[in-house]
């Protein structure tokens, strides 16, 4: 038996090319499968069921391992759906063991989805791997296939096969797909030439091998990041089938892989750990790169690698629990969210929670804990997954089971819109009894431009199904959208992503064409298939309107704006749907007939953030950080201002210049604006001066070392500032959002301040969110979009070089400040290390912060990270030890308890008394049986 003698040419990694005649001669794999299925629906197959190979539209691969015959679950169908939520034109390959009734997808091809079964058995695997791999003996095959264990590995081998040939993405049934696969690759990097893995973080006690990927790797990689947003060392590349990733057809690296993989099987005799060959492969391609390479020229493929956080963590890192129950010692301790917060829904949290899920995270893993905790409850991020992500053509109800109103299954096409989360998370009595009606809520959702209309469309569908059996009957719906503002005028997106190119070319060919061709001059007009119709939609955005908001000069004193102002800000989005109705039994087809019809309306801000927002930052010791500020912001908003301050060096000529402060224009920078200040100015003043020289509406705080990425939002924080729920009550004065990054390492830094005996607290308490998922807080990190004029009105403590932000959000207070954090986007924070001359300066924070916090009355500043339990043993200890009385913390959302009227003395007392009957009346006086009589009697013993 031989062992293939490959020549593993990891230099050739760096810059991948198509090997065109190989893969061509292999087309016979899936081809006679679409062919089957264009076979079942002919009068559907005319409008493109099923294509063949070589357009762009995604192929994915589902595979399920276990070992089955009853058919698909509800939530095995709802992973289906989640798929052809976010790929409507994906073609969706179910791998699985076990025999299945393939007419259980019909209904989905009827609707124009593309869904083909594959039953797996050990000859269709051979085949597929002996496709790629010629010089794999039959006996070489058998040896392994002979190895029980070696199930999963073989399926891994098969799927790389097929990644090579026809390329696509790979997925299991133990996972919703929450965004488009690429939603994070960069504007660079189309799908169809980039293969994507995720990173997989060792466990800290888990021994890290020689090929775990180091600093260099991350450094050099297309997608870099922070070193606090790493494990240098201890990162390896996930290479089973379990971990979802995604290999363009003809890139040699599934091959390499493939060939790595059987090799060591073939040497060790037993399955490998895919994870070592994936990373040294993965490390030698980026160690190879051209750092100087910023797009990819024709036969040319990329390798990126998402970190591992994109992926639902089982628990939030924010560490908010509404009953304490820090859940580390025993499962019966908290047992609702001991093994994972996803099936169980946080109290208080389930809005905040769903949005931060749905907006931040790409994959949803359905397999934390054991089967007895996987039961979904109503609000859960796994129930709502199921919900906001369905097409409603499953025979199974997407609503929570056995909980709350069942909905039934559409036998009828509808919209589903941002909205229908909305009204799912409303605390009503409809949601949660099935009574009453639903209130009229909020329909301010629609958002403009390139990364607004990813975040609007996507979520904008055909649901449901039609109800015609007659045969020869084709399914069409007709969706009309129209703006009512005449300055938003809708276009097409060449990619779905958030980051893509506006003049690439597009992700899906068939679907770009299809979004063009309905554009109308007074909106959007298509005629289809539902698969078609979300494709399309997929695509769609609309423009801006140019216009300066309202000046900070001209504002209000509380920078409130009445109902008339605010309706200024948005338009209606009309969506209109027609289903046509199915002919009468012996009626020809295709005579016109009375159609359903369908509509919804939506509001659609139509403000230009680059109009109206101004990106601030302050600087000290490295504001070399401040151009990557701005150049990534850039690279989508080609107008936005940035301006920034940076504090000189201290000796020298240098620093006479900068006083007093002087603004300048950045020599290769357009848009951004330096204003030069002196050394020691202080983060206060900066911010402060910043403020005062804005001149749009609101401005973005941030400090030197944040970056914008796909994650962030900014039409998202406009919304919310400009939103009618929030803004004509009490409207936001400072919004801000999550800092992923620090919450992961320290915890979430937002919460309520309290002064309770001297020292300040920060407590994880906060107002129930919105049904957006805002939640108004007392404090929340120093980066948010703030109101230009209610900013200048706030106070800031100049002379203080620490503990500003604390002062300033407990003191502003006074003059009624509003903070609140919206969960829908993000802004990386990109630490790097600290130079010499900045560690000296941060070096002497601990020693000013102490007097910092005197200056301002507080004896010390303690930050509780996470919610603490009254009946907690170790909570108590923990504050014993910290000289802090227990009663002075919060342990829920009523605020401490009342301090002891006494100091707190535990004490023993014995009482002796005789065994007579006065000792038994003084017994029974101090066991509470206080009575006439027995006073009577006791007189009596006393006398």
């Amino acid at each position: 038996m031989s062992v293939f003698t490959a020549r593993r040419d990891f230099a050739a990694c760096c810059i991948f090319s198509v090997l065109l005649a190989s893969v061509q001669a292999q087309h016979h794999l899936l081809e006679p499968l679409l062919e089957k299925a264009r076979g079942r629906f002919p009068e559907t197959a005319g409008s493109g069921l099923c294509a063949a190979q070589g357009g762009r539209e995604p192929n994915v691969f589902l595979t399920r391992t276990q070992q089955q015959d009853s058919g698909f679950t509800p939530l095995e169908f709802a992973v289906v759906e989640s798929v052809l939520f976010n790929h409507p034109l994906a073609r969706v390959f179910v791998f699985l063991l076990g025999s299945i009734d393939e007419s259980v997808f019909d209904r989905y091809l009827v609707e124009g989805y593309c869904i083909i079964v594959v039953q797996l058995h050990a000859a269709w695997i051979q085949t597929a791997i002996q496709s790629v791999e010629h010089e794999l003996t039959n006996d070489q095959f058998a040896l392994m296939s002979a190895d029980p264990r070696a199930v999963p590995f073989l399926m891994n081998c098969a799927l790389a096969s097929l990644q090579f040939v026809y390329g696509g993405i790979s997925l299991s049934f133990d996972g919703l797909l929450l965004n488009p696969f690429d939603m994070l690759l960069p504007a660079a990097l189309p799908l169809h030439r980039t293969a994507v893995f995720i990173e997989r973080v060792l466990a800290p006690e888990e021994q890290a091998p020689k090929e775990a990927l180091q600093r260099e790797d991350f450094e050099l990689s297309w997608m870099p990041r922070s070193h606090t947003d790493r494990a240098d060392g201890h990162t390896l590349i996930c290479g089973d089938n379990l971990c979802p990733r995604a290999m363009p057809a003809g890139c040699p690296l599934a091959r390499q892989l493939l060939r790595a993989w059987l090799e060591a099987f073939l040497m060790t005799g037993s399955s490998p750990r895919c994870d070592l060959e994936a990373t040294r492969l993965y490390s030698a391609y980026v160690r190879n790169r051209p750092q100087s390479q910023t797009r990819l020229e024709d036969g040319q493929f990329a390798v990126v690698a998402l970190p591992g956080w994109v992926i639902v963590e089982p628990h939030f890192p924010d560490g908010w629990r509404h009953y304490g129950h820090r859940g580390q010692i025993e499962e019966s301790e908290d047992r609702g969210q001991f093994h994972s917060q996803l099936y169980t829904p946080r109290v208080h949290r389930e809005r905040s929670d769903w949005s931060l899920v749905r907006s931040l995270k790409l994959w949803l893993p359905l397999d934390y804990g054991p089967q007895s905790a996987r039961n979904a409850m109503p609000r859960s991020v796994v129930d709502l997954a199921q919900r906001f992500l369905a097409l409603r053509i499953t025979p199974f109800s997407p609503g929570p089971l056995r909980f709350g109103t069942i909905e039934p299954t559409l036998t009828s096409h509808t919209w589903h819109t941002p909205v229908d989360a909305y009204e799912a998370l409303d605390n009503s009595m409809a949601e949660s009894l099935g009574v009453g009606a639903r209130p009229k809520l909020s329909r301010e959702v629609a958002l403009p431009g390139t990364t607004g209309g990813f975040r609007t469309f996507r979520d904008i569908r055909v649901v449901g199904r039609g109800a015609c059996a007659v045969p020869g009957f084709v399914v069409r719906v007709r969706a009309a959208i129209s703006l009512s503002h005449p300055g938003a005028r809708l276009f097409c997106r060449p990619a779905i992503r958030p980051d893509g190119p506006l003049d690439g070319a597009p992700d899906s060919e068939v679907a770009w064409n299809a979004c063009r061709a309905a554009l109308t001059e007074t909106g959007f007009d298509l005629t289809g298939l539902p698969s078609l119709v979300n494709s399309a939609l997929s695509h769609l955005g609309f423009w801006p309107v140019r216009g300066p908001g309202h000046p900070p000069a001209q504002s209000s004193a509380d920078g409130r704006l009445s109902a008339a102002e605010l309706d200024m800000h948005f338009a209606d989005l009309h969506l209109e749907l027609t289903t046509d109705a199915c002919p009468d039994a012996g009626e020809a087809i295709g005579v016109p007939k009375a159609s359903n019809i369908v509509r919804s309306t939506l509001h659609a801000l139509v403000d230009d953030v680059q109009d109206q927002v101004t990106v601030v930052a302050h600087s000290a010791s490295r504001c070399e950080l401040l151009e990557r500020l701005a150049l990534s912001f850039h690279s989508m908003y080609d107008r936005m201002l940035v301006m920034v301050t940076c504090e000189c060096p201290e000796p020298g000529p240098e620093g006479e210049r900068c006083s007093p402060p002087e603004a300048r224009d950045h020599p290769t920078i357009a848009f951004m604006k330096i204003v030069d200040v002196p050394y020691d100015f202080g983060l206060s003043r900066g911010k402060r001066l910043l403020a005062q020289w804005a001149q749009t509406e609101f401005v973005l705080v941030l400090d030197d070392d944040f970056v914008r990425s796909p994650l962030s939002c900014m039409e998202c924080m406009l919304l919310h500032m400009r939103s009618r729920m929030h803004s004509l009550t009490l409207p936001f004065d400072l919004l801000g959002f999550p800092i992923l990054e620090d919450e992961r390492n320290f915890g979430a830094f937002r919460g309520q301040l309290r002064a309770t005996n001297g020292p300040l607290y920060l407590e994880p308490m906060a107002s129930e969110a919105a049904v957006d998922g805002c939640m108004r807080v007392g404090i929340h990190p120093m980066a948010f979009l703030a109101r230009t004029a209610r900013l200048r009105q706030f106070k800031f403590q100049d002379q203080l070089p620490v503990g500003e932000h604390e002062q300033f959000f407990y003191a502003n207070r006074y003059l009624g400040l509003h903070a609140a954090v919206c969960f829908d986007s993000t802004f990386p924070h990109f630490r790097v290390q600290m130079s010499a001359g900045y560690k000296q300066r941060r070096e002497r924070m601990q020693e000013l912060a102490t007097d910092a916090f005197k200056k301002i009355g507080f004896q010390g500043m303690m930050y509780l990270l996470h919610k603490c339990d009254a009946y907690s043993g170790i909570d108590h200890n923990e504050f014993i030890q910290q000289n802090i009385p227990p009663w002075s913390i919060s342990d829920d959302t009523c605020g401490p308890q009342p301090e002891p009227p006494t100091d707190f003395v535990m004490f023993f007392v014995a009482i002796f008394s005789k065994m007579d009957d006065r000792g038994a009346l003084f017994r029974r006086m101090l066991r509470g049986f206080l009575d006439s009589l027995l006073l009577h009697r006791l007189d009596g013993h006393f006398s």
